[in-house]
């Protein structure tokens, strides 16, 4: 009689926690229509956990779906706020530590392939311009003289030739450090950047997202699965935003 009991109290408890859980997504569904094919997964496995039966397995701590679509929207509230409304945004939250690309659909920005933790950065907040996926060859250099209207310009097989007709002279150094080489950064002093994301705001901040190596003012490290992943991704050209 009190192992009965007991069993029916725990299937109270186990529905309760449920019925609050599911509501919660009922409601964030009902204000979130269209959004993506990530919502649209998302709303079939809510179907199914509605019609699970009352076990163990299916407890709150393994689907955490309102959470992370809270994220989202999150993510595209600042993103409003901040007037963007481009169709792909690299976006990085400060306070969580995460990047995620960010799709916008139906006036709504989500997170279509979850976020990836970021190991450090250096990064001021802003909005930033991906400039290049970077696959950089011994010769490559980027013009870092602030001063020279091709500031920012990415030069592939650099020579001396060609740096002069960009106004660049006495262009070599051995800096490893991007903030600090003058006229122009070389690759080939820095192995942690040859594999990289390059963005640059409208003014004079040029910075990385990268793996490995050592940390840099504006820069930003992440691991180099994440990193091959987001390049696969992402294209030169959309805007990458730090909030």
């Amino acid at each position: 009689m009190v192992n009965t009991y007991y069993k029916l109290i725990k299937n109270k408890t186990v529905k309760k926690r449920w019925t609050e859980a599911v509501t919660k997504m009922d409601d964030y569904f009902s204000n979130h229509q269209g959004e993506s094919s990530r919502v649209a997964a998302v709303k079939a496995e809510l179907e199914a956990l509605k019609n699970s039966p009352l076990t163990e397995k299916y407890t709150p701590a393994n689907v955490d779906i309102v959470s992370s679509l809270n994220s989202s929207s999150g993510a595209s509230d600042a993103l409003s706020q901040a007037g963007i409304t481009s169709k792909n945004v690299l976006y990085y939250n400060s306070s969580k530590n995460t990047l995620a690309l960010m799709t916008r659909v139906s006036g709504k920005y989500v997170a279509e392939n979850g976020s990836i933790n970021v190991i450090s950065s250096q990064v001021s907040s802003g909005k930033y311009t991906i400039k290049k996926l970077v696959d950089a060859g011994s010769s490559d250099a980027i013009i870092t003289d602030s001063s020279n209207s091709n500031f920012g310009q990415y030069v592939s097989n650099a020579t001396d030739s060609t740096l002069s007709s960009l106004n660049v002279t006495s262009p070599e150094n051995s800096t490893s450090d991007f903030n600090s080489a003058t006229p122009v950064f070389w690759f080939k002093n820095n192995s942690a950047l040859t594999s990289s994301i390059y963005f640059s705001d409208s003014s004079s901040t040029i910075g990385f997202i990268y793996a490995g190596g050592s940390s840099y003012n504006n820069g930003m490290q992440i691991s180099s699965s994440d990193l091959s992943n987001l390049m696969s991704q992402i294209s030169s050209g959309i805007t990458f935003y730090v909030n």
